[in-house]
């Protein structure tokens, strides 16, 4: 399998190095990888810094492509962070170099990374992931420059009472999102650091996953979000296992920004 989504040292919440994750992707036998390191403009804490060197961070990333080609493929990415008052930069960004991947999330709505938890505050758990949903409609709607949406039911990692909802209470917003995606014929990721934030399914959860297989989607991939060697390719073969039982046969992995299928 592929694991297209993980992170290195190059993104200010990880001290990993982009060796020791290739070194543990090998290890577990992956056929690829992508390193997806946080590209977050904009950003409205003081830590961490998401501030990199993107011309160190390709180069370095693309000789360890070149250097492990024979054992595993390294996808060369990045996760673009969106927020409204950075779609130029982000697209600027994401064309100014051949990169193989780009994941797109959002982590930071209203001013706050949801991290920190004060989005939660004033919201009751269905406003919270209805707006986080509408959100990604307007980043669907306004920046192209992505492959894959990333964690798309981020909300429920950092308040579990979203856990307590039922996916049909918010499915109008979610319907309306997926279908978006589908037009735009990018791809969703099941994120499976939901098993390592106490949650019994990755993000998006399986009922989610359900809906947008009824709605005709077909374009997936899996990521850990690993920030850590130990956790690349958390649980992959028990999510594909559900995944193949709602109906999907394939995943994607990238290269040159193309999708390319392989059997789950």
């Amino acid at each position: 399998m592929y694991d297209f989504h993980s992170h290195t040292d190059f993104s200010g919440d990880c001290s990993a190095t982009p060796e020791s994750m290739v070194q543990s992707a090998i290890a577990k036998r992956l056929k690829g990888l992508a390193l997806t390191d946080h590209v977050d403009y904009d950003y409205p804490h003081e830590t961490p810094s998401f501030e990199m060197d993107l011309d160190v961070h390709f180069k370095t990333l693309t000789n360890l492509k070149v250097k492990h080609a024979k054992e595993i493929q390294i996808a060369v990415g990045l996760e673009i962070g969106y927020q409204t008052s950075c779609c130029l930069k982000a697209s600027q960004t994401v064309t100014s170099r051949p990169y193989d991947f780009i994941l797109c999330s959002i982590h930071t709505l209203k001013g706050a990374d949801l991290y920190y938890g004060n989005f939660f505050q004033t919201r009751t758990p269905l406003e919270a992931i209805t707006e986080y949903l509408e959100a990604l409609c307007q980043m669907v709607d306004n920046f192209h420059d992505f492959d894959v949406v990333g964690h798309l039911d981020l909300p429920r990692r950092y308040h579990k009472p979203i856990n307590a909802l039922s996916t049909s209470d918010y499915t109008a917003v979610l319907t309306k999102l997926l279908q978006k995606i589908i037009a735009q014929d990018k791809a969703i990721e099941f994120n499976t650091s939901g098993y390592r934030y106490g949650d019994e399914s990755p993000y998006p959860n399986f009922e989610a996953a359900k809906l947008y297989y009824a709605l005709g989607g077909r374009k997936i991939t899996l990521g850990s979000d690993a920030h850590r060697p130990e956790d690349i390719g958390h649980l992959f073969d028990e999510t594909a296992a559900v995944l193949k039982g709602i109906g999907f046969g394939v995943a994607y992995y990238y290269v040159n920004r193309q999708a390319i299928s392989y059997t789950l």
